[in-house]
């Protein structure tokens, strides 16, 4: 599922809005998400993008995109960023690490354009996990061995590495344990 964020919203005449700010402007655009969010399927990825958004400030991403991760979760669906300006990047960014610290709890998000970071996630993941992240998103899939061969770790090591990754959403597996990226 796409979900285009300016079209979440439109004001009068049909027109839409390049700067998402305030708190207010953020719960109203979580709460039209939502809705459309409640038909996504189990494991699948939703793509929010922000095509033709030039700033997001900090408070529209904690009501609009923290919120969405944190359903993501409890939903048990992935979220992917699209088409964000280095300004909106910078905002969310922010956000998730102030988030991850007021919730003692680590977030992610993946987000298809490569960032200034050379990875493709906002969040607190570690260097081993991006490498595995990135790995995945280039080859698409991958079972825990091979990834622990690649990398020359352990598998014990190298499911630890998995496990996190799939805590924070930014990589799933199936029923014959392959890993897939959500990029």
């Amino acid at each position: 599922m796409t979900i285009l964020v300016k079209d979440l919203i439109s004001k009068k005449g049909g027109k839409t809005t390049s700067d998402l700010l305030t708190r207010p402007v953020g719960k109203k655009y979580y709460q039209s998400a939502e809705k459309k969010l409640s038909s996504a399927m189990k494991g699948e990825v939703v793509i929010l993008d922000f095509q033709d958004i030039k700033v997001i400030d900090p408070s529209f991403a904690d009501e609009f995109v923290i919120n969405i991760v944190k359903m993501s979760h409890s939903k048990d669906f992935y979220i992917r960023l699209r088409n964000l300006t280095k300004s909106a990047q910078n905002n969310i960014s922010s956000i998730i690490d102030s988030y991850t610290a007021f919730a003692n709890k680590d977030y992610a998000v993946a987000v298809e354009e490569l960032l200034d970071n050379g990875s493709h996630f906002l969040g607190n993941i570690g260097l081993h996990e991006k490498e595995i992240a990135e790995f995945l998103r280039i080859n698409k899939t991958a079972s825990t061995k091979a990834i622990s061969d690649n990398f020359s770790f352990s598998e014990s090591k190298t499911e630890n590495f998995l496990k996190t990754l799939e805590s924070l959403r930014i990589i799933r597996t199936d029923d014959t344990g392959k890993y897939f990226s959500v990029l």
